[in-house]
Order: C-alpha cells, then structure tokens, then sequence
C-alpha cells in the first residue's frame, strides 16, 4: 500500500498485471511514471500525480493529493458538457470505476473490476474507522461499502453521514479556508456529502488517506454476515443498509425474515438477514433484548422463541404479561403466519401447577422461606431450624407439626400436657427432645409468618407439581410457558428454575465423570422472561426470589448449556452481574437518560448511534454479535404468531358497553312503570338488582338514564326533588324541550 502514498516504486507498462490490477493498454490510462524520465506526456493538459485520467481509476495507482486535482476530478463525473478550462482542458467522462482483478468471482454480480467509485476517503482515519466525501450523491445511513486497503478492500458501514454546503454555512470563515473547502465541489453549486465509515474488521495500520470508496459486492457481505450453515441460524430480522445487495440475497434466505412495516402486507427482506448462530451459544451464551415500551421488545422475544420452536430448542418461559402464547398466527400475513400449538405448553401458577411441598428438599425449603420477606432478613437461627425440622418427602402440614412442636418446647409442661398438643408432641418425639436448642421463640414465630405468606399466595394449592410439568415439558422439546401474578410467579419460577439446573448439572457432571446418570437425561434449556430486571433486580433491597437462581445461570450455566434470553425496558435496573454475561444484545428505541448510560457501558455502541437510540422506529434497533464482534444495525422481522388479544382497549370497552344488559332492562322498566320519578330511583335500582343478579347503585342508575336521555330515548325533566325521567315517545312527554310547569312538578311532591 504505500504506493498509495509515494507513487509506484518501478514503471507500470501498458498490459502489466499487478495483483488485483488490470492496466489497458490504451496510452490515455497509461501512468506518468511509466512513459520513462523526460519522457512527454501524449494526454491532454499538465502530468498528474498518481497516475489519474479523466475518468478511470486503477486500485494500485498512486491516489493523488487532494489538492493537487480541479475540484471537477475529483468527484468522479464531471457536469454534464464540461470540458475543463484554462490550462486544464478536459472531456466528459464516465463516473470512476475500480479495478479488482480480471474476471468476476463466484457468485458477483459483475465484473469486479468495474466497481463504481462512490468516494474518497480524505479526512483523518484510523486502523477502525475513516471519513469519505464525495459530491455524487448522499451516503445511505447504515450502508454498507468497501474500502480500499493495503491488499485489497475492507468491508465498511456508514455510521453518519451529513451533507454541506461551504460557502452558505461558513461565510464568516477566512478566504484561505474558503478557498479549500472550494476544492472539494464549486463553491457555488456541488454539495459536499461526507461519511464517517466504521470498518467492520479492524485493521494493524491506519487506512491510507486517498483510499477509494466503492460498492460492495454479495460475495463481501456473506462473508461477514451469513453464518457457515444457514439453515442452523436464527433469522431475527434484516439488517438495515444492506438494500444495495438485496437482489442477490438468495430467496431462501429472503423469505426467512419477511418484514411488517405500518399499513403494508409483509415483504420479503429487503436486505441480508440478521442472524443469530445458536451454535456459538456455548462461548457467547447470553442473549439480552432492551427497549423502551412501545419498542418492539414484545415482539423481539416472541419471535426469539419462534426462532427457539422451530430448531426444537426446549425452554422455561416466565411471562408476567401473560402474552407468551403461540397458537393465533399472525393475521394479515397471508402463508408467513403459522401456529405453533404443539411446540409450547402453558400453564397458569396457582391454578394448573403449584409447588409440591413433597418434592422440596431441604436447600429449596430454606430458599423459599428466605424469599418471602427478603433474604436480607434470613438469620443463621432460621436456617438452622429449618435444617432440623424439614424432612424429604414430608407433606407441608407435617412441617407445620413439627414447628408447632417446636414452638412448644418454649411452653410450660401444664401447657404442653393434655389434649392435641400432647399427641404431636408424641408423634414428633425427636423435636420435643431437642428443646428449646432448635431455636429461640422469636426464630420459629418468624419462619411461620413466612410460611404463612407463602401459603396464601396458593403457591402450595392443588395442581400439577410446576418442576415436574416443566421437566416433562422440556424432555420434549417444547417451551413449557409459566404464567401468573407477579409475586407468584417469582416463587414458582425459583423452585422449577432450582430444580431444572440441579437436574441438568448433575445429569452432565455424571456424564463428564463416566458414571451412569441418576436418572433419564435432562436436555439443555432456555430460561426465558420478560420485564427481567422485577425477576434480577439490581438493588439487593428489592426482593426477587428468582434473583441468584438467573444469577448463578448466568455466570455458570454455559457449562451446562443452559442458557438465559432476558427482555427489559429498564436495563439499568437489570442486575449488573447478568448485565455483564449477556454476551448477544438486541437494542431498542430506549430513551431514559439512565438506561441509555447503561446500555452505552454494556455494549459497543457508539456515540452516534447511542444518540439515535431515543428516536428510532419501533422495531428497529442494534444487534450486539459477541460472536462477530461487530454491531449491527437492524429491523426487526414479522413474527409467526401474535398475542391473543390484538384490538384496542378503548375497541374492548366499546364492545363492553355494548354487551351491557342494564340499558335494555333499564328501559324495559321505565317503559312498564311509565317514567321514573324522584321518589321511584330507589325501587328500579333494586328491581334492576334482582334481575341482573348484581347490585346496580343509584349512582350507575342515574348515569344510565341519563345516557337514554341523551341518546333520544328518553326525556329528562329536572324537578325541586330532582330528575324525572319520561318514554320520549309519550304523547304527554313533549319533547323534553319546555319546562315542566309548576301544576306537573306539584304532582310529584310525596305528601
């Protein structure tokens, strides 16, 4: 590359082949340097540096100084008729092309030696990222292009991009300056479009300035974006700026990541798919999605667990919204949308599963308990009782026997004799022997509250015991979904969560050790959940009971192959420690000034792009690829599936109103009795009571009439002792439009 920089070191002769070079042998494309010492130049005008005609390029010419050229050769198409001027006579010439070798490569869509030159790199560069002009035409934000290296091209990506016009905006600068901003386009007309261009593989020297800029070619952008085996990969998306390539996308990579944009049907990718490898997932095994609300989050997760359904990866979802559910396919989205009924299973905590009391041993008894009210507040005294009380396979109200007993061994012997007491005492003699040893009063009082607490949240309720639901779930390479209240759902998902990994880490430990398995083989899994930092929270004083379980997964789960996939629209509350383990980012339109810090510290988005963050579409967003080392820009793809519900709330409540019988009955009634009268409101109210089988106040009554009222339906007729109501089609009613006279409203006066 350095003759980039000091010209070629020996003559460059007409047909020569220079590796990634091809020289015509046509004079006007000969160099100065190879016509020989003294020798006169045949082209039109002065010598130039670098080897340069009038419009062609050859990649391993010397580029010329900036201000060495007219501003017209420079730009790489000269206005329409221009022929130059002065000492500098000219011709119309073709926009610039690159010289890449002499026959196209597999696959390329042209011949790569007749790549147009977008631009020139000519502001500062260093081994990562340099600055193009050009007066061409605008750089695409996020495009993708090729820049010219030491020993061929370097893939690159527009990472800004912005538009100038020297003499208007700086009129107050000196002339000196004036004068070489005018070298890049007439200061009177030409438009300088610059790009800061981040390159996507680093490189050991700074690019050379001078470099040329060209398009890129399907072969360029496979490499870096397409992993080895496709049909492995998950498809998330498009990856944004790469619509120059898109109609050599093959189309089964195409129709993996169709794309819903507002009031359109869904399209085909209008790019190169965005990939996740789940192949790389033992050394990059994390994965975090962030966004605001009103991101495109929601849709992010659903369609990472479709991607999960279709490769048959199990997993345990936790879905505080009660959204994660994948049978309605996507309407209006003709053959892309599909159900995947048989590939997930849901359950409700506390009415379909809860936990077996039976099946806790004594680490997740303590566990639990410790949850309750914050492990904070869990003393050494609680553990220790709860280690001499539990037993294996005990029923839950055997536990509370054997604490009772306990609690009475701080009683009087008058006390502790006679009746149901003394029986237990009996029946659990080991406890009543132990005495007050097991723990002070205050100790077992403590841990009965907590389990108390636990109890009325129906966490130990009749149902299918959660971690053996899952288990089963998994074996079968489904996604088992755990729905439910907030609280309710941390617990149980704490006891499957322990009880899942206990049982794969095992299961794998005696597989490394060569000894036969406890039990049948446990596959890995995914733990999924949504609103991630309520489950991983990272204030220690804000109780979560699945906070060490997704901690101790996070930091040593790769191992096991169990891995997390976590969503949250606050990542700055999101634990720090699982923040640090997520090793593939998904980021969304965020825009709180605390979680755009954290996201800034925890991924490798730039300023400019941490700058976007707040004003982004929803679905578009950045793709943080540990395994590539690069960030991505992209757009989320259309999912497969949709929630249950799609409608607006204010639609629901249309329809609510609508299918509310009050109106109905309360009109059959007035209609019956003949109008309503101050003195009636009190028996409607309870007739309407009685018929609708609710209670129905006069506050809803009144409010009720006087939407009949205002609907034409009835006329309402304002009275001392207040409104009456009449039939609008009662012959004596009027049309509610006079006041009622003072003979109508003494007839209404109770006596």
């Amino acid at each position: 590359m350095r003759a980039l920089a000091q010209g070629p070191t020996e003559p460059l002769r007409p047909g020569r082949q220079v590796p990634g070079v091809r020289l015509p042998p046509d004079p006007q494309h000969t160099p100065r340097a190879a016509l020989g010492p003294g020798a006169r130049d045949p082209r039109p005008g002065p010598p130039l540096r670098g080897g340069t005609d009038g419009g062609r390029r050859c990649v391993r010419d010397p580029v010329p100084d900036l201000h060495s050229l007219p501003p017209d050769r420079r730009q790489g198409r000269l206005p329409p008729g221009h022929r130059g001027g002065g000492r500098h006579p000219g011709r119309p010439v073709e926009p610039k092309t690159a010289r890449c070798g002499d026959t196209p490569a597999p696959g390329r869509k042209e011949d790569p030696c007749m790549a147009e030159v977008l631009g020139y790199v000519l502001g500062p560069t260093d081994d990562s990222s340099v600055e193009a002009y050009t007066t061409r035409q605008p750089w695409p934000l996020h495009g993708l292009v090729r820049v010219q290296v030491e020993g061929g091209w370097a893939l690159g990506q527009v990472t800004s991009t912005q538009a100038d016009r020297p003499e208007l905006l700086r009129p107050d600068q000196p002339d000196a300056i004036l004068e070489a901003l005018g070298r890049l386009g007439d200061p009177k007309g030409p438009v300088v479009f610059k790009a800061r261009i981040r390159l996507l593989e680093e490189r050991a020297t700074p690019v050379p300035v001078g470099a040329m800029v060209v398009a890129p070619e399907w072969e360029d952008v496979k490499g870096h974006f397409v992993p080895g085996d496709p049909d492995r990969a998950w498809a998330i998306g498009v990856i944004r700026g790469t619509e120059a390539v898109a109609p050599y996308v093959p189309d089964d990579l195409k129709d993996r990541a169709p794309i819903l944009e507002p009031g359109r049907p869904v399209t085909a990718a209008p790019g190169v798919p965005a990939m996740i490898d789940p192949d790389d997932q033992h050394q990059f095994p994390h994965i975090g999605i962030f966004g605001g609300s009103g991101s495109g989050k929601s849709v992010a997760l659903r369609v990472l667990c479709e991607q999960m359904m279709l490769s048959r990866h199990p997993g345990v979802v936790l879905d505080p919204h009660q959204e994660m559910e994948f049978v309605r396919p996507f309407p209006d989205a003709g053959a892309w949308g599909r159900s995947y009924a048989n590939r997930h299973e849901v359950a409700t905590v506390g009415k379909d599963v809860a936990i077996d009391w039976r099946e806790l041993s004594t680490d997740m008894v303590r566990r639990l308990l410790a949850s309750a009210f914050g492990e904070q507040e869990w003393s050494p005294n609680m553990d220790a009782a709860v280690g001499l009380l539990h037993q294996r396979k005990q029923s839950l109200q055997t536990f509370r026997d054997r604490l009772q007993v306990a609690r009475s061994n701080h009683m009087s012997e008058e006390q502790q004799a006679g009746g149901a007491l003394e029986q237990l005492r009996q029946q659990h003699k080991d406890v009543a022997d132990m005495g007050r040893q097991i723990a002070p009063l205050e100790t077992l009082q403590a841990i009965e509250r907590r389990l108390n607490y636990l109890d009325r949240l129906g966490l130990f309720s009749a149902g299918k015991d959660a971690a053996r639901w899952a288990l089963d779930t998994i074996r079968n390479r489904k996604l088992a979904v755990l729905r439910g209240p907030g609280r309710t759902l941390e617990f149980v998902g704490q006891y499957v969560l322990q009880a899942l990994y206990r049982a794969r880490r095992a299961y794998r430990d005696a597989v490394e050790q060569g000894i036969p398995p406890a039990g049948p083989a446990v596959p890995p899994f995914w733990v999924v959940a949504d609103e991630a930092h309520q489950f991983a929270p990272r204030n220690p004083e804000v109780r979560a009971a699945t906070r060490g379980i997704l901690t101790e997964i996070a930091q040593e789960g790769r191992k096991y192959g169990v891995y997390l996939a976590l969503a949250t629209q606050r990542p700055a509350l999101l634990s720090e420690t699982i923040t640090a383990q997520l090793s593939t980012k998904l980021v969304l339109r965020t825009v709180r000034a605390q979680d755009l810090q954290a996201i800034r510290s925890e991924t490798d988005l730039d300023a400019e792009a941490t700058r976007r963050l707040p004003y982004l579409r929803s679905g578009d967003g950045y793709l943080s690829l540990a395994a590539q080392g690069r960030t991505l820009p992209v757009r989320i793809r259309a999912p497969h599936t949709s929630r249950r519900s799609q409608d607006s709330a204010w639609k629901e409540l249309d329809q609510m109103v609508q299918a509310d019988p009050l109106p109905q009955h309360l009109l059959a009634a007035v209609t019956q009795q003949g109008g309503v009268k101050p003195t009636g409101m009190g028996g409607l109210a309870q007739l309407l009571s009685r018929d609708l089988g609710r209670e129905v106040s006069l506050d809803e009554l009144a409010a009720a009439l006087d939407e009949l009222a205002a609907a034409g339906q009835l006329v309402r007729r304002d009275t001392p002792f207040g409104p009456a109501y009449e039939l609008a089609s009662d012959p004596d009613g009027g049309d509610g439009s006079e006041e009622s006279s003072a003979d109508e409203v003494m007839e209404e006066v109770p006596f």
